[in-house]
């Protein structure tokens, strides 16, 4: 049984709902029973509600092996981050992925990461949307986006004497070995975390590798049409105080999808407005 021997914590961080980490632990596949590994889902406050739900869904999956823990005060991004690198160190696993729960990262790319790190020396994988020329906009990213994250990208390779095509991504797995000398507790506890966790590895030596996943923004957007539909007062809320924001988005959106007609311009700005302004 291929990686059995293996010890993998995989960390899902919620991040405003529960629906999306619902419907990524619906989606973890079944491949996974081939490794030995924990489930660990961090709320971020503590929100009864919201662990409740979670929790009936684990129930109900018969993840067995699948722990949801919430926090007395908000610790951020980048504080859950690090909550989970030290119950990776505690528990002794050999690997940790940190997936960002918003919904945008398909799960099912979780075995890309596995025999990754079951068959390399790399000490950390970043999952990237752009390995592959054009797959971003292929994923109908929205130009703003992919033009900001590009710029900064090739800020930050410039800087850091890199060649990665993304910093950004909330898709990584990390050897704990790796982390037990990274000085990681110093780092912010918001989205900072994401780069500089990065480059104290670049600094200590540790090998980096980017790791092609597909599918991120056009699972969100799946996500969001759906989610939509069953937050009408979110939506009527966002849309008073930021459809003047959304213009340029919404505009954007219209000229991609009006032509098809499997979708209601409305879907379609319920999608601009959860996408943008819920984060």
């Amino acid at each position: 049984m291929i990686g059995v021997h293996k010890k993998i914590l995989i960390c899902i961080f919620a991040v405003f709902d529960e629906e999306p980490v619902i419907d990524i632990l619906n989606k973890i596949p079944k491949s996974l029973a081939n490794f030995e590994h924990e489930i660990l889902v961090l709320i971020d406050g503590s929100r009864d509600l919201y662990f409740q739900k979670v929790m009936k869904t684990v129930e109900a999956l018969k993840l067995f092996n699948a722990q949801v823990l919430f926090t007395s005060e908000k610790l951020g991004y980048g504080g859950n981050q690090k909550l989970a690198f030290y119950y990776a160190i505690k528990h002794e696993f050999e690997t940790v992925i940190s997936l960002d729960g918003s919904g945008q990262y398909p799960p099912e790319n979780l075995e890309k990461f596995l025999f990754g790190m079951e068959n390399s020396e790399v000490q950390a994988f970043v999952g990237s949307r752009f390995l592959e020329k054009g797959n971003g906009r292929q994923h109908k990213m929205s130009f703003y986006r992919f033009l900001g994250n590009k710029t900064v990208t090739f800020l930050q390779n410039l800087i850091l004497d890199l060649n990665f095509s993304e910093f950004h991504s909330g898709f990584r797995a990390f050897r704990v070995k790796a982390l037990e000398k990274t000085p990681f507790p110093f780092n912010s506890n918001g989205r900072k975390f994401d780069i500089e966790i990065l480059i104290q590895f670049k600094l200590i030596g540790f090998p980096i590798k980017e790791l092609h996943i597909t599918g991120m923004d056009f699972y969100m957007y799946n996500y969001v049409k759906e989610y939509a539909t069953v937050n009408e007062e979110k939506l009527k809320k966002l849309r008073s105080n930021h459809i003047h924001q959304a213009e340029p988005q919404i505009k954007w959106i219209r000229k991609i999808y009006l032509s098809d007609s499997r979708l209601k311009v409305d879907n379609i700005l319920k999608e601009i407005l959860l996408h943008y302004y819920t984060k």
